[in-house]
C-alpha cells in the first residue's frame, strides 16, 4: 500500500496520466503530460481531487478558455459517482504493476 501513494494519477476526459513523485521532472511523467495537452508558458491547469492521490485536470489557455483534447469526448455517465469507481480500478492496476 505504501507504493500507491508515490504516484499521482491524473485524469483529463476518458485518458489517465501516472506521475511519478519521487523522480526527475524528465522520468516522472509529468513531460509526457505536458506535451500531450501542448501546455506552454501562461497556460493554467486547475486540480480536482477525486480520490487519494487522484486528481480530474482541467486545463486552461492564456486567454482563460477552457481547452478540448479528443479524450474529453466522453459518455455522460462517466462523471460523477463513476470517477471514484474509476480511480479505484488504477490503483489496483498500479499495485499489481508494482507487485510483478
Amino acid at each position: 500500500g505504501h507504493h500507491m501513494r508515490r504516484t499521482a494519477i491524473l485524469k483529463n476526459g476518458n485518458k489517465i496520466w501516472f506521475i511519478k513523485l519521487h523522480e526527475s521532472p524528465a522520468n516522472s511523467g509529468w513531460k509526457e503530460f505536458l506535451c500531450d495537452h501542448q501546455i506552454q508558458e501562461n497556460f493554467m491547469i486547475q486540480f480536482f481531487h477525486i480520490g487519494v492521490m487522484a486528481f480530474r485536470v482541467q486545463i486552461f489557455a492564456p486567454n482563460r478558455c477552457s481547452t478540448f483534447y479528443e479524450w474529453n469526448i466522453l459518455p455522460a455517465q462517466d462523471y460523477g459517482q463513476n470517477e471514484y469507481g474509476m480511480v479505484q480500478n488504477y490503483y489496483s492496476l498500479i499495485k499489481h504493476n508494482l507487485s510483478t
